[in-house]
């Protein structure tokens, strides 16, 4: 990330001594400030943009969620188009993404690489089991609206029928309106290095 303070990137070293095949520059923002760079190191490398998620169809969304003014959501959109634009081809993680983006740029390469992980064997059975675990960086805005939505609207009902189930939620940065609906049953932990002691004991 070029706002973190890490040291600076060599690409005149790094391009003298190696020979790239493709440069991939992960979510717009990034791309944003990198594009130029390898095109000025390597004029005819092909680039991609790892676009992670569809930013400006999420920003809409919320616009309307929230009675907020759109045009923050179309200043976004024509931002991040621009960026993928100077790509050579783009990657998302979902056919979803991909159509949204393919409306826009018809005759560009879009490749679909979906997150895919192999399980690890789980280690107790669904019966040893009893809770149920919520994981996500609440700064990421769908994560605190789907805990919010999940604490007011489907906590209840839960709490109707297993009344001795708790609920975990292991992530960083909580908001304090979350905080409030803690208790006994929806324990917030925050960060937590090693979330496989939840993930044994929940279903």
């Amino acid at each position: 990330n070029y706002k973190t303070k890490a040291e600076r990137i060599p690409f005149a070293e790094l391009f003298k001594k190696n020979r790239y095949i493709l440069g991939i520059l992960c979510r717009f923002q990034i791309a944003s400030h990198y594009m130029s760079v390898l095109r000025e190191y390597a004029p005819d490398l092909p680039i991609a943009v790892d676009t992670v998620d569809v930013h400006f169809n999420r920003e809409k969304k919320k616009s309307v969620l929230y009675s907020r003014d759109p045009s923050d959501a179309k200043n976004l959109k024509e931002e991040e188009l621009s960026v993928y634009n100077k790509a050579d081809f783009l990657i998302t993680v979902s056919k979803v993404d991909a159509d949204i983006l393919a409306r826009h740029f018809p005759s560009k390469r879009i490749a679909i690489i979906p997150l895919i992980y192999a399980p690890d064997p789980q280690r107790f059975s669904f019966n040893d089991r009893t809770d149920l675990l919520f994981v996500g960086n609440f700064v990421h805005p769908p994560n605190s609206d789907a805990l919010i939505q999940y604490c007011s609207s489907i906590l209840p009902l839960i709490r109707n029928k297993l009344p001795n189930v708790k609920t975990y939620v292991g992530g960083a940065n909580s908001l304090p309106v979350v905080q409030d609906f803690a208790n006994n049953n929806l324990i917030i932990t925050g960060f937590v290095t090693d979330i496989q002691y939840f993930l044994d004991r929940c279903r």
